[in-house]
C-alpha cells in the first residue's frame, strides 16, 4: 500500500497494521528530556503536531503534553524517537478534526537504519470530543521507502529489535473515531498491558487492545484489555483483544464490560470475557448485555467472568442473557460450570451455557467468599492502634529548676518549688504537634506502614499542697494518620484516618519525687480505606468504603523522680493504657452492606529517662523504654458471610533524645522538641515538638 506524505492511516481490517508513514514536521527536541506544552484552540489548519522529537531525534522523549481544542491538524504525537525510549507522554483531544491519527507514544525506523528501537509505554489519550481518523496509544512504526526515495520490500529482519509497546491507554469519553483504535501496536517486539477504555463516543473500524504485526520468536501480546463502560456507540466496530501477525492472539487477552445493552458488530482474539452485570439485566433477561451482528462468531474464551452488584436481588436459578449473535455462535464454554461474584465478597455458582445464537448464566447456590473479605477488616483493626501514641505524649510538669538553672529536690526544696509555681501564676496553656512514621507488623498484614500528624492544645492548671501539688488539664486531640496495609496475598489498601476527642489529663507529684497519673479520652475516629487491587473475576477494581465510631482511651501512668546530682535528675516509669472503637456499619463501593465489630487496644510500657542540665535555660534527655502492644480480633459480617481478622501482637524498643529550653522565671515560655526511634513489632520514628506559655 503506497502512503501519503505526512499522514497517519489506518490500514487492514483483519490485522490492524498502521501503515507507517514518512515524518514532514513537529517540533524536535534533541535532549533527554522534554516538557513541552502544547495547546492548539483555534480554527487554522495545522499540519503535524508533536509534543517532542521527529525523525532526528534520537534521545528519549518522555514527559510532553499536547492538548487540541480546535481546529484542524493532519497529525498529532505525544512524544516521537528514532532510537529512544517514548515515554509518560500525553494527548488530550477537546474538539476539533484530526484527518490523520493520534498516536501517544511513537517510534520510527528510516527503512536504511540499523539503529535498535526503544520501548514505548505510559503514553495516554483521552478523547472527550472532535472527530479523528484513528487512534495510537503506543506505537513502533517504518518507513517503507529507502534511502533512494524507493519502494522497498520489508524484511522482518532488519527491523528484529523493534521495541516493545506495553502499559498505553487510550480513553474515550466522546467524539468520533472513525477508522479504529489501537492500545499499542510493536512491529517485531511484544505488546503487553495496553489498555483501551471506551466510555462514549462513536468509534467505527477495529478495536485492537494490542498487536504485533511482525513477530518473532520472542513476540507476545498478553495482558492487553479494553474496558466499555456507559454507552459508547460500537455498532459499526470490530473489537479484537490480542493480534500476533495474521493470528488471533486471545491468551491473557480480556474484554471486560461494565454495561448493558452493548452493540458491536464482531469480537475476537480474547481469552476471557467479564461482564459487570448492571441490576437492570437481572430483571429483564431477555435483554442481551452484548448484542453482535456481523458474520458468525467464535468465542475460544479461557474464562469467562460474570459479578453482579453487591446490592443486587436475585435468586437460584436466575438466567443472565450475556451474548447473543444472531448469525451464529460457537464457544468453548457450553455447559461449563463457574461461578458469579456479588459484588467484591459473596460466591455464587453459575452455569454458563450456548446456543446457536446466545451465551447465558443460570445462578446457582452460594458457595462462599472471595479472598477478598479477611483483608477488608484490617484498616478497621489499625485505627484503634492509633490512640496509644499519644500516651507517649502526655502532658508533663516541668522539673523544676533555681534561678541558676540547677535541679530542685522535690522534698528538701518544696518551698522553693511553691513560690517557683505560684510566681509562675499556677496555669499554662501547651500545644504540641507531631509527626510519626512508622512501620507495624499485625497478625494477618505483612505490614502497615502509617504517617501520622497530631495536635495536642489544651489549659493545665497546678494546685499546690502540703504533699505536693496536683497537676489537672483539660484538652482537645486530633490526629490525620494516612497508612498502606500491605497484605501477604499482595493485595494494598490505603486510607487515612482522622480522629479527634475531648479529654481530661490529671497527676499527682509527691514531694518525695513519686507521681502518678491518669487520662481519659473521647472522640470519635472517620476512617476511609481504598483498595484498588481487589480481583474479582482476574480483573483488579477498585473497592473502598467509609466508616465513623465513638472511640475511647484511658491510661495509667506512674513513675519516680530522682535528682542523681545538680545537673542531672532521672525518671523511671510504667504506662498502662487501653482504648476501645465501637462497632458499626458501612456500605462498600461494590454494593455490600458490611458490620465491623468492637476493636480494643492495650499498651503497655516501661522505661526511664536521664535529664541533665547544659545551661541555666537548656536541658537535654535521653531515655529508653520497652513497650508491648496488643489488639483484638476484629470481624466483619454481611450477607450470609463472617470473616475475622488476627488481632496484632507484639513488643518494641524505643529510643528517645529531647532538648528542652527554659528561659528564666521572667519569660514565661518553654520548648520542648524531642524525637524517638523504635524498632521491633513497631519500627520508624516519632518527632515532637511542644510549646507551654504561663500566664
Amino acid at each position: 500500500m503506497k502512503v501519503k506524505y505526512k499522514k497517519l492511516l489506518a490500514a487492514s481490517v483483519t490485522v490492524g497494521v498502521l501503515t507507517p508513514f514518512l515524518w514532514g514536521g513537529g517540533t524536535a527536541c534533541a535532549e533527554d528530556i522534554a516538557f513541552n506544552d502544547t495547546t492548539i484552540e483555534d480554527d487554522d489548519e495545522h499540519d503535524i503536531i508533536s509534543g517532542g522529537g521527529d525523525a532526528s531525534n534520537s534521545e528519549n522523549s518522555l514527559k510532553n503534553s499536547v492538548t487540541v481544542n480546535g481546529g484542524t491538524v493532519n497529525g498529532v504525537f505525544g512524544g516521537m524517537s528514532i532510537s529512544g525510549k517514548v515515554y509518560k507522554n500525553q494527548i488530550t483531544i477537546n474538539g476539533g478534526i484530526i484527518n490523520g491519527g493520534i498516536s501517544g507514544g511513537f517510534t520510527y525506523f528510516p527503512y536504511d537504519s540499523s539503529a535498535v528501537a526503544g520501548d514505548v509505554y505510559d503514553n495516554k489519550i483521552t478523547v472527550n470530543n472532535g472527530t479523528i481518523a484513528f487512534v495510537s496509544g503506543g506505537e513502533v512504526a517504518y518507513s517503507y521507502l529507502n534511502s533512494s526515495g524507493a519502494i522497498s520490500d520489508f524484511s522482518a529482519e532488519r527491523f528484529k529489535n523493534g521495541g516493545n509497546v506495553y502499559s498505553n491507554t487510550v480513553t474515550v469519553n466522546g467524539g468520533e473515531i472513525t477508522s479504529g483504535i489501537i492500545g499499542g501496536s510493536a512491529l517485531t517486539g511484544s505488546a503487553l498491558n495496553n489498555s483501551v477504555n471506551l466510555n462514549g463516543g462513536t468509534i467505527s473500524g477495529s478495536v485492537i487492545a494490542g498487536e504485533v504485526r511482525y513477530p518473532t520468536t520472542n513476540s507476545a501480546v498478553t495482558g492487553n484489555s479494553i474496558n466499555i463502560r456507559n454507552s459508547p456507540n460500537l455498532s459499526n466496530a470490530n473489537l479484537y483483544g490480542g493480534l500476533l501477525g495474521s493470528n488471533y492472539s486471545p491468551t491473557d487477552n480480556n474484554l471486560n464490560i461494565y454495561a448493558s445493552k452493548i452493540t458491536a458488530k464482531n469480537i475476537e482474539g480474547f481469552g476471557g470475557v467479564n461482564f459487570f452485570v448492571p441490576d437492570s439485566n437481572l430483571q429483564d433477561t431477555s435483554t442481551p448485555i452484548l448484542t453482535l451482528t456481523s458474520g458468525s462468531t467464535n468465542l475460544e474464551l479461557d474464562t469467562v467472568g460474570v459479578q453482579v452488584s453487591g446490592y443486587s436481588n436475585f435468586n437460584t436459578g436466575d438466567t443472565i442473557n450475556l451474548l447473543y449473535n444472531s448469525n451464529g455462535l460457537t464457544s468453548s464454554v457450553s455447559s461449563y460450570n463457574t461461578t458469579v461474584t456479588k459484588g467484591s465478597t459473596g460466591i455464587y455458582g453459575l452455569t454458563l451455557s450456548n446456543n446457536s445464537t446466545e451465551l447465558t448464566g443460570t445462578i446457582g447456590e452460594r458457595l462462599g467468599d472471595t479472598e477478598n473479605v479477611p483483608s477488608i477488616a484490617i484498616p478497621n483493626e489499625y485505627a484503634i492502634d492509633i490512640v496509644p501514641k499519644y500516651i507517649k505524649n502526655e502532658i508533663q510538669t516541668d522539673n523544676y529548676v533555681d534561678d541558676d538553672g540547677n535541679f530542685l529536690d522535690l522534698e528538701n526544696d518544696k518551698a522553693q518549688i511553691a513560690e517557683h509555681i505560684r510566681e509562675q501564676h499556677s496555669s499554662e496553656f501547651f500545644l504540641n504537634s507531631g509527626y510519626s512514621n512508622l512501620k507495624t507488623k499485625t497478625g494477618s498484614n505483612t505490614n502497615v506502614k502509617s504517617h501520622s500528624s497530631n495536635y495536642d492544645i489544651g489549659l493545665a492548671k497546678t494546685l499546690l499542697s502540703n504533699s505536693g501539688n496536683l497537676f489537672i488539664a483539660p484538652l482537645f486531640e486530633y490526629n490525620h494518620n494516612n497508612y498502606e496495609s500491605k497484605l501477604k496475598d499482595g493485595k494494598i489498601g490505603t486510607g487515612n484516618v482522622k480522629y479527634s476527642a475531648l479529654g481530661f489529663v490529671a497527676r499527682k507529684m509527691n514531694n518525695s519525687g513519686f507521681y502518678y497519673e491518669g487520662s481519659f479520652r473521647y472522640g470519635r475516629a472517620k476512617n476511609d480505606f481504598t483498595a484498588e487491587n481487589f480481583v474479582v473475576n482476574d480483573v483488579p477494581q477498585r473497592v473502598s468504603y467509609q466508616m465513623h465510631a465513638p472511640l475511647f482511651a484511658t491510661h495509667i501512668r506512674v513513675g519516680n523522680l530522682k535528682r542523681i546530682n545538680k545537673n542531672n535528675l532521672l525518671e523511671l516509669y510504667g504506662i498502662l493504657a487501653y482504648s476501645r472503637q465501637n462497632g458499626m456499619s458501612s456500605d462498600l463501593s461494590t454494593g455490600e452492606h458490611v458490620d465491623f465489630s468492637s476493636v480494643y487496644s492495650h499498651m503497655e510500657k516501661i522505661g526511664y529517662r536521664l535529664t541533665t542540665r547544659t545551661s541555666k535555660v537548656s536541658r537535654i534527655y535521653t531515655g529508653i523504654a520497652f513497650q508491648y502492644d496488643s489488639n483484638s480480633d476484629s470481624e466483619a459480617s454481611g450477607e450470609d458471610w463472617s470473616s475475622s481478622t488476627a488481632g496484632a501482637k507484639g513488643a518494641s524498643g524505643i529510643l528517645e533524645i529531647g532538648w528542652q529550653f527554659k528561659p528564666l522565671k521572667t519569660v514565661p515560655w518553654m520548648i520542648d522538641a524531642y524525637a524517638t526511634g523504635s524498632f521491633g513489632y513497631q519500627r520508624g520514628f516519632t518527632a515532637m515538638a511542644k510549646i507551654k506559655k504561663a500566664f
